[in-house]
């Protein structure tokens, strides 16, 4: 009897500490501040941050630069930080600077950033303004920092890396520290200058050995290097630095991939002493210097729509293991597809794999992935899927690996899908949910997308003036799905078999200067040549600044 007891007892203890964790971070409570586009979402931080301010400080939302350097300035004044196109001053900021009765605006950076018409109606409007800049943006950082004073310590950073700088931004608003940039080699003449005549309590550095020289760290005595491997550990090392300034009560989460919306939200954390975390959706805080802290957030406030910021991504913060996204929305890449979106600056690619798994190709494929920590989006068939176990085990790892699944239908038998030349929606649709039914049977949970790629291409239908098609859009609207074609590719599936090297300068030739780019490629049997060329590729679009997505 007391054996029975005893193990009774540990059973429901094991129980209860399993249960706890989850139920703290269950609690956590989370807002979000999002709107259309980033200007909106701007709005959105102010009016749910501010009821009233006597100062606003007006920042560009196309050039960064000057920008990044405002949250302390805005600090010192509580004042939100609004982005403006630099254009015209619209018709949302004007309402909004009126409703909260400001009297004056900071406006960061020269006239070739924020025009002069928008001083111009400030005044207009009755308001107090004043522009803060300098010739350039190290020149701007220092005039922001004049201003400020540096009393109580420093920031240098490079010109050119925005993430870490932002990391930074609501601590060195906390602080009153200003930010002062720097290029990679030397200090601004005015800088060192300004520097060196000043009693420096404290100096933090970010960035050295990769975007800023030691050299330039050692311009004084008392200097800490905060550093990480990449973007989000340095976000995590920095807030460790500052942890005994932060209210951990409320933290601010944004993506680490932009600047736009958590330089807006620098200044709403800074006024309530909160860091801001940075995540791509695969950050798990308990895994990371921050774990000690997480008991104590209640309150998780988003920076940005469901489109940049998803909450699978809030959630896998809070979580011990990756939260794995079966469902994907597609609707801006299909805008993106026919060049109906709004230029944001940011050159985007979304890798996309046809027509497997195959056992022979597709494991190289995420081998590649996995090594250049890049996410793809895979259009499966279903009769590839069923195939064999080990196709079958691959839908598994595809998913694991934070990969997207896109139904590329079951059979791919263009007579059947498209008797006569024609699409047959009915059977078209028959095949999606085959190919849905082979993933849910393996995931062992129901298997949704949004996003079908049709076999030939959406863009071939209408070459063909298909009469369906028409009906077809209908059947794809009433299922919530988007058919998504590509605007770029490395032509392993057109004409003669090509080599890597061929491949590449296809890849090169068709991406030219697109700023968002689907790239199709393919994983089935026989595409050895693609998953020889994948690295490069990958390096090339790297180089020339693309960030990788998947279509969800």
């Amino acid at each position: 009897m007391f054996k029975r007891s005893c193990i009774f007892i540990i059973g429901c203890l094991i129980i209860s500490l399993l249960f706890i964790p989850r139920k703290v971070y269950a609690d956590t409570i989370q807002k979000r501040f999002g709107g259309s586009d980033r200007y909106a979402t701007s709005l959105s931080i102010c009016k749910n941050n501010w009821n009233k301010s006597d100062y606003a400080v007006l920042v560009s939302g196309e050039s960064f630069a000057d920008a990044i350097c405002a949250t302390t300035l805005a600090k010192k004044f509580d004042a939100p930080i609004i982005l403006t196109n630099g254009k015209v001053l619209s018709n949302d900021i004007k309402n909004e600077l009126t409703r909260l009765n400001v009297r004056k605006v900071f406006i960061i950076g020269a006239s070739g950033v924020i025009s002069e018409d928008i001083e111009r109606q400030i005044y207009e409007a009755n308001i107090d303004c004043e522009r803060i800049s300098g010739n350039d943006r190290y020149d701007t950082s220092l005039k922001v920092a004049q201003y400020i004073g540096i009393n109580n310590g420093i920031v240098i950073a490079s010109g050119e890396d925005f993430p870490d700088i932002l990391s930074i931004a609501p601590m060195a608003a906390i602080k009153g520290i200003p930010i002062l940039l720097t290029d990679k080699h030397s200090l601004n003449d005015n800088i060192k200058s300004y520097i060196g005549n000043s009693v420096i309590e404290k100096c933090y550095v970010l960035g050295v050995d990769s975007t800023v020289s030691e050299d330039i760290a050692k311009c004084t005595s008392n200097y800490k290097i905060l550093n990480g491997v990449d973007r989000y550990e340095t976000n995590q090392k920095i807030i460790d630095e500052f942890s005994n300034d932060i209210n951990f009560g409320s933290v601010y989460v944004a993506t680490g991939e932009g600047f736009a919306d958590a330089l807006s939200g620098s200044a709403a954390a800074a006024k309530i002493n909160s860091p801001i975390i940075f995540t791509d959706g695969n950050v798990l805080l308990l895994k990371t210097v921050l774990a000690s802290k997480i008991s104590s957030i209640n309150e998780m406030r988003v920076l940005g729509g469901e489109e940049i910021m998803p909450d699978e991504a809030v959630q896998t913060l809070l979580s011990d293991k990756k939260i794995v996204r079966y469902t994907y929305d597609a609707e801006k890449v299909s805008r993106m597809l026919q060049n109906n979106f709004e230029s944001d600056g940011r050159k985007i690619v979304f890798l996309t794999f046809d027509d497997g798994p195959s056992t022979t190709v597709t494991p190289q494929i995420l081998d590649i992935l996995k090594n250049n920590d890049v996410k793809a989006t895979f259009f499966l068939l279903g009769s590839n899927i069923e195939a064999n176990e080990e196709s079958k085990k691959l839908v598994i790892r595809i998913l694991q690996d934070g990969h997207a699944i896109g139904n590329h239908t079951y059979t791919h038998e263009l007579k059947i899908i498209y008797p006569g030349n024609k699409v047959d929606s009915d059977k078209y649709m028959e095949e999606v949910r085959e190919t849905n039914n082979a993933i849910s049977s393996i995931i062992g949970e129901e298997f949704k997308t949004r996003i079908t790629r049709m076999p030939g291409g959406y863009m071939s239908r209408k070459y063909y003036n298909d009469p369906n098609l028409g009906t077809f859009n209908a059947v794809l609207r009433e299922n919530n799905m988007y058919s998504i074609d590509w605007n770029a590719y490395d032509g392993d599936a057109e004409g003669g078999r090509k080599n890597a090297e061929q491949l590449l300068e296809e890849v090169r030739n068709t991406v030219g200067n697109k700023e968002k780019v689907i790239l199709l490629m393919h994983d089935t049997y026989g595409k050895e040549e693609t998953a020889k060329a994948l690295p490069r590729i990958i390096q090339f679009l790297k180089d020339y600044g693309y960030e990788f997505r998947t279509i969800k």
